[in-house]
């Protein structure tokens, strides 16, 4: 827990370093497209080097890679590689604001988890896990001040590990971040979004379609950005299969075309959509910012990779919610800047899948709480509509599977492949006759370790599941003296059966764990049955997590093992 508060305040040092360097060196050019080619062509070349040395390393995705650290134990990354990600997302965040102050301090944190975390613990999963979180709410918090869309955020996203830590150290990063504005009052070290509690008396229900449309906006924004990440990594992966490191030229040379056409458009992105709110950017101009922004990060994304996508992503649909509502002359002034914020909200729940952390993302920039209600609804709805519409996928999982990674709520599906029904199953339950009473099932129940009996026939074949609130329903309705009362001796478990109606589904023990991971969504409990219809055991969701942490496990010491095996390098 130390260490991670520690963790927060170096990640709100980090995310600190580009609004101090902005505020003491006003007159350096810091949005000049050419220092920004120039940085992009140094990454080019700092790839090409590091490829001659590594050949066949992958490519950077940014929090993708948290994943893909946690379920690729047999190949891990160094934290000097890390510390590298993190001085080149400094670097573009300071050059034109293309990335977000996140980037570098969850980077530079990660490289400095790794640094510090011994070897041994290094191959639990349960620790990587904890580390890939830390690294992420403290970058998050500190750069945004939002701590609370910082711990939803790494909970949505499937990360697991020690939710207290993550959460220590998201609010040592707000601390650190009140600390130094302390040292340094005149650095506005959060976007101001706050301008929308004086809008909320002007609104009306004309007002609904504005909001709809700026909802639209922001869902389009995002599932344009993913569709073209896709399409650029494909194009280029082909283009240069054998030369990795020239995807980095190419987005070097777009990000100088495109700020050399539209130089309004580089700066900090949560700067300028604050001048949006404002009404300082005419509704011509926004289309064109929101325009120039998604090539900007399509280029940064395909070619150079960071974790600073979150406020970059949020200004994108916040420009884009603006164009789509405000923009067409629908409305007046009241409600231009809910729909920006809508529109934010909206698309960082697409390209997330993040939804209740965009929520409240957007609550805590605006420090406006009635806005849950509408960008609460703005980002639900746009997450389901561009997954069952559009058929989109959240950018995290297509850069995933890109790399040949398929995950389910933050697992890898090839260990889940892998694993069995009958390796997660428990077989010390309690079952029950489809003729013994009320009285027998309760008797049971108590001393069962799990809420749910499984009841057979004379045969001992499968005929259902009776749960806790069956049975004590049951119980509870012949009053006080129940162990006595006729009832109790002629209500049996197949009458209980009967009354719930429910038809619960079955495994078998040779089943793959990915078959049955998506019962659990409406039934807690799923029976194995063998080939006789015979009761096996009960299969839980917690049982699950165990043997994929077992597999996780196995798996890293298999690979410690082979690496201690291999003879050491000559070079």
């Amino acid at each position: 827990m130390l260490l991670s508060a520690m963790i927060g305040a170096l990640a709100a040092l980090v995310a600190a370093v580009p609004r101090l360097l902005h505020a003491w060196f006003p007159a350096f050019p810091w949005n000049s497209p050419w220092l920004l080619v120039a940085l992009a062509f140094s990454v080019a070349l700092a790839r090409f080097f590091w490829l001659r040395v590594r050949p066949g390393s992958r490519p950077y995705d940014g929090i993708a890679d948290l994943f893909v650290h946690v379920h690729d134990p047999a190949n891990p990354e160094s934290s000097r590689r890390w510390a590298g990600r993190a001085f080149f997302s400094l670097g573009f965040s300071l050059l034109g604001g293309l990335v977000g102050r996140e980037g570098a301090a969850s980077e530079f944190s990660k490289a400095v988890l790794l640094r510090r975390t011994s070897r041994a613990s290094r191959w639990s999963e349960s620790r990587r896990r904890t580390d890939a979180a830390v690294a992420l709410a403290a970058g998050v918090s500190a750069a945004l001040g939002a701590p609370v869309f910082a711990i939803l955020l790494v909970m949505e996203l499937g990360l697991g590990g020690r939710l207290l830590n993550a959460a220590a150290a998201a609010l040592a990063a707000q601390f650190s971040i009140h600390a130094l504005s302390e040292v340094w009052p005149q650095i506005s070290m959060y976007p101001d979004l706050s301008g929308l509690q004086v809008e909320l008396q002007a609104l009306t229900w004309r007002d609904s379609l504005p909001v709809a449309l700026a909802a639209a906006g922001g869902l389009l924004a995002g599932a344009a950005l993913i569709r073209l990440i896709v399409m650029g990594k494909a194009t280029l992966g082909e283009w240069f299969r054998a030369r990795a490191w020239m995807t980095a030229v190419v987005s070097a040379v777009l990000l100088g075309w495109v700020g050399l056409v539209f130089p309004q458009g580089l700066g900090p992105r949560l700067d300028l959509l604050e001048q949006v709110l404002g009404g300082q950017r005419t509704a011509q101009q926004v289309g064109m910012l929101a325009l120039a922004q998604l090539l900007l990060l399509v280029a940064l994304r395909v070619g150079i990779g960071t974790m600073g996508i979150v406020g970059p992503v949020f200004a994108l649909g916040g420009f884009s919610g603006w164009a789509f509502g405000a923009g067409l002359g629908l409305h007046g002034v009241s409600a231009s800047a809910l729909t920006a914020l809508v529109g934010a909200t909206a698309a960082l729940a697409v390209v997330l899948d993040a939804p209740l952390a965009a929520t409240a993302m957007a609550m805590e920039l605006s420090g406006a709480s009635w806005v849950l209600l509408p960008c609460g609804l703005a980002a639900f709805a746009a997450r389901t509509l561009c997954r069952k519409v559009l058929r989109t996928r959240s950018l995290i999982l297509t850069d995933l599977e890109g790399r040949g990674f398929l995950m389910w709520q933050g697992r890898s599906r090839e260990v889940l492949d892998r694993l069995r029904v009958r390796d997660a199953m428990v077989t010390d339950h309690e079952t029950v006759e489809e003729h013994e009473t009320v009285t027998v099932l309760h008797e049971k129940l108590m001393a069962s370790r799990y809420p749910f009996l499984p009841v057979v026939d004379r045969q001992g074949r499968f005929l259902g599941v009776l749960t806790l609130d069956l049975i004590e329903e049951a119980w509870e309705s012949q009053g006080p003296v129940s162990a006595n009362s006729p009832l109790a001796k002629l209500l049996e478990a197949r009458d209980l059966l009967y009354r719930s109606r429910v038809k619960t589904p079955t495994a078998t023990p040779a089943d793959p764990l990915t078959s049955v991971t998506a019962l659990f969504e409406e039934y807690p409990c799923v029976p194995v049955l063998d080939s006789s219809r015979k009761v096996a055991g009960l299969l839980f969701v917690h049982n699950v997590r165990l043997a994929y942490d077992r597999e996780m496990g196995r798996a890293a010491r298999l690979a410690e093992h082979f690496q201690a095996a291999m003879p050491p390098s000559s070079g």
